[in-house]
């Protein structure tokens, strides 16, 4: 059970620091950025960080780990469809403005 929320816990840390460096990407182009984070993700903790913690844990088969990051990264990606477009909050300032 611990190990689940340290795992959870480390997806969320891992999250926003994808939705801090991705900005305001394109819906396209933060899907695509996302897989490709989820596999870096990956390649990291697979090979470097699992054999040193839990090395009996790097000896299961990588392959569904691989498949679970993408879906991870591809998920992570749809974080523009949940942000205000760029017009919308240029909008909203100017609203703000005239208001004061």
């Amino acid at each position: 059970m611990v190990g689940m929320m340290i795992h959870f816990a480390t997806a969320i840390g891992f999250g926003i620091i994808f939705s801090l460096i991705g900005g305001r990407l394109s819906y396209g182009q933060a899907i695509s950025w996302g897989i490709v984070y989820g596999l870096g993700i990956w390649l990291f903790m697979q090979f470097l960080w699992l054999p040193i913690v839990n090395p009996a844990m790097a000896q299961m088969p990588s392959l569904p780990f691989a498949i679970e990051h993408t879906i991870f990264g591809g998920f992570l990606g749809t974080y523009p469809a949940f942000l205000g477009s760029r017009a919308e909050t240029q909008i909203g300032r100017e609203r703000e403005r005239l208001a004061a």
